[in-house]
């Protein structure tokens, strides 16, 4: 039988977020806990509004960054007791001044409370976010939506909510003494575009491109692969029950598909169970192919390797000769 061209898989990670429904299609129209209480209390409002994000900064004001829009991302909005987890698309910015204009926190808060007030929202927090709290937040937001997060570590954190009849708008907003910070999210459901790649199209891409992309899914901070993720796996097995002969090298690769010359980091640990791999492939025991660890934080991903034996060294005589004494030096 003809072996397989060499394979590189690339793994992306999708993870599960925290505190939210398992179907995508009801996150955010199920909401338990503190905060289904929350929205229970904001009216539903059909104030006119334009398009996202929605609001305009009064006279004077401008972001100080290029603002950033995510098509589809989460934040963690201050409750008043907890941080409560929200996704949608999301738009974030640090507000300063423009035209030589002095900065006013107390002038730029009235306006935004006015024209969220306008809009139908309800604010639902106005204080410090406690340090045990503000230390849990997830690096993706304290580092990568910083411009929006602000200074939660020393200033007051505001929460607005706009209940609108097919969607909410959650509003984050920090006025701080040189300088202002929000986020603006309007929920929606999540929408997966990745599809499954059956065993047969995985052959194709391999005989063509000499390589094939799946996605697995895993749960957060731990090495589980989601049930979504069973179908790929099961892909790959059937391809290699009818392709004994094609092994799936151990080339690292990064996000963007090119190898990686050395290993990053430590394992994350065994992620696929040897069971569901081995299932209808006899002897051949595959599995070892599959042991996959998750990209590290500079895009790249680090396959295990198996560690050299170790090298004999030469052999030693059974017996060690013995010395000759030394004689002492007499003296005349």
């Amino acid at each position: 039988m003809k072996a397989l061209k060499p394979v590189w898989i690339l793994l992306a990670l999708a993870y599960a977020a925290s505190g939210i429904p398992a179907d995508p299609a009801s996150a955010q129209d199920t909401v338990s806990g503190p905060a289904a209480s929350i929205l229970e209390a904001v009216p539903v409002s059909n104030a006119p509004l334009g398009g996202f994000p929605y609001f305009a900064l009064p006279d004077g004001y401008q972001p100080l960054n290029p603002p950033e829009t995510r098509a589809f991302g989460h934040f963690l909005f201050w409750t008043g007791t907890a941080l409560h987890e929200v996704e949608g698309k999301v738009f974030l910015s640090i507000i300063g001044t423009k035209d030589g204009k002095t900065y006013a926190s107390y002038e730029l808060k009235k306006n935004i409370e006015a024209v969220l007030t306008q809009a139908g929202g309800l604010k639902i927090a106005d204080s410090r976010i406690p340090a045990s709290l503000t230390e849990t937040l997830p690096e993706d937001i304290r580092i990568g939506m910083y411009e929006g997060l602000g200074n939660v570590y020393n200033e007051p954190a505001q929460t607005w909510v706009i209940r609108r009849p097919d969607r909410q708008i959650w509003v984050h907003f920090v006025p701080g003494s040189n300088n202002a910070a929000w986020t603006i999210l309007e929920t929606k459901p999540f929408l997966q575009t990745a599809a499954l790649l059956p065993a047969e199209q995985l052959k194709q891409d391999l005989d063509t491109t000499g390589k094939a992309v799946i996605q697995v899914n895993f749960a957060t901070d731990r090495t589980e692969i989601l049930p979504a993720s069973a179908p790929q796996i099961d892909a790959v097995a059937g391809l290699l029950r009818t392709n004994p002969r094609g092994g799936l090298p151990r080339q690292p690769v990064g996000l963007d598909g090119a190898p990686r010359p050395q290993p990053l980091g430590a394992p994350c640990g065994e992620t696929v169970p040897p069971p569901r791999i081995r299932r209808g492939c006899g002897n051949l025991r595959p599995h070892r192919h599959f042991r996959i660890r998750t990209f590290s934080t500079d895009g790249a991903k680090a396959w295990p390797r198996a560690a050299p034996a170790p090298h004999p060294g030469p052999t030693r005589p059974a017996t060690t000769p013995t010395r000759t004494p030394r004689r002492s030096r007499s003296t005349p």
